[in-house]
């Protein structure tokens, strides 16, 4: 516990020297750590056992020294090669009514969408992931993100992008796509550090509508939680088991490699072949080809519980699948690598690194690493679409203005 207290205090030393802001991808990395560490180690230390690894303090200390070595390799890359450049934004107005006016009538048309056939709906219906009508609710809703990363990139942030973002919380309650909303969410506020013309009165009213959207996620869990008076009870526990439930993979990953010798390891295919498996449909076929899922099959039967139950904090444990001990070291100095590439770029490609944070930026530590990379692949290419169909800026000629 030692090495990960020192890792902490070391990521917050190169914070403060290299001048990172809390809201960055560097910051969501730091508070996941703390989330998925510290709050099962008290947990666990208080003996309070949501499943059987959870009150297991030797393999959660385990955990921590991953995390910690993990932690110091990703921060050592930032205080080397991390530049703190501004977000420039383009500002530029032109057609902006119009098109805000297109993506609000597509965002009002996905949220009756899913009304019906969202993921809350068919998931608790027992219909499954194979419906093809989730499919497409799927691919509706991140279209309609990249709808407003696209307005971000061509405006900037004002009061139409905050009301596309208050639909994207709308969207987020009805369909409970928590985690497809949390990085855009993020991105705003990271972004509004920059915006040079947002009023006093502006950045108060958007802090306001911010904190809401933080309490419409633990809301929106709440509610799938349990539809009793206990609403408040729910938020608050809601945070705890994303902590205890989220880090549970990773427990179980230890356990399993304590269990089996000799584990053959995946050398880092899970983050080179597995991507692309992802764009597979969703099935027995998929499933077969994924080196993780081939992994963990190893010591999967010996759990007491379905591996990762309740989804995760899947960087440890895949990390680990690439190499014993240096797994976590390898992978967190590649992530930090990309990602001060993609910082440092910000301005040169501006809508890859809006795509990059809300995608792979923000969730690398809790999901798996080719369902992320799907998703960022997928937005960029809706986005390349909308800048192709909407232009980048003023000078740029495309089809919606030529038919206007």
């Amino acid at each position: 516990m030692y090495l990960y207290i020192l890792s902490i205090f070391f990521m917050l030393l190169v914070a403060y020297k290299k001048r990172i802001n809390l809201i960055s991808i560097y910051g969501i990395f730091t508070v996941f750590s703390l989330l998925y560490n510290l709050v099962p180690y008290f947990n666990a230390l208080y003996g309070i056992e949501f499943f059987k690894l959870s009150s297991n303090l030797e393999i959660i200390s385990q955990q921590c020294i991953y995390s910690g070595l993990g932690n110091f390799s990703f921060s050592i890359m930032y205080l080397f090669f991390y530049k703190n450049v501004p977000y420039e934004f383009n500002n530029n107005y032109q057609s902006q009514i119009k098109i805000f006016l297109i993506f609000l009538f597509f965002s009002i048309l996905t949220v009756f969408y899913s009304l019906n056939y969202g993921w809350n709906q068919l998931f608790f219906a027992g219909e499954g992931g194979g419906n093809i009508l989730f499919t497409i609710a799927s691919y509706i809703k991140l279209f309609s993100i990249s709808c407003y990363l696209y307005f971000i990139y061509r405006f900037g942030l004002n009061k139409y992008t905050i009301l596309l973002l208050i639909f994207q919380a709308i969207i987020m309650v009805v369909d409970g796509a928590r985690t497809q909303f949390l990085p855009i969410l993020i991105l705003t506020i990271f972004l509004s550090q920059y915006n040079g013309s947002l009023t006093k009165k502006n950045r108060i009213g958007l802090l306001f509508i911010l904190f809401i959207s933080f309490l419409m996620i633990l809301l929106t869990r709440a509610l799938i939680m349990s539809d009793d008076e206990q609403v408040i009870y729910n938020m608050i526990l809601s945070f705890i088991i994303e902590a205890c439930a989220g880090s549970y993979v990773t427990l179980q990953t230890l356990y399993g490699l304590s269990m089996v010798h000799n584990l053959p390891y995946t050398y880092g295919l899970t983050y080179l072949f597995d991507p692309f498996v992802w764009f597979l449909p969703q099935g027995p076929i998929r499933d077969s080809l994924l080196t993780f899922n081939g992994w963990f099959v190893n010591f999967d039967f010996m759990l007491d519980e379905k591996y990762s139950p309740m989804g995760g904090f899947f960087y440890i444990a895949e990390s680990l699948s690439v190499l014993p001990v240096i797994g976590p070291i390898i992978v967190a100095a590649l992530f930090a690598a990309t990602s001060i590439f993609v910082e440092n770029n910000k301005n040169k490609n501006r809508m890859i690194f809006l795509v990059y944070f809300a995608t792979v930026g923000v969730l690398f530590s809790k999901a798996i690493f080719g369902n992320i990379f799907k998703l960022f692949i997928i937005e960029l290419l809706f986005s390349i679409f909308l800048i192709f169909i909407f232009g980048k800026n003023s000078k740029t000629n495309n089809i919606y203005e030529n038919m206007h």
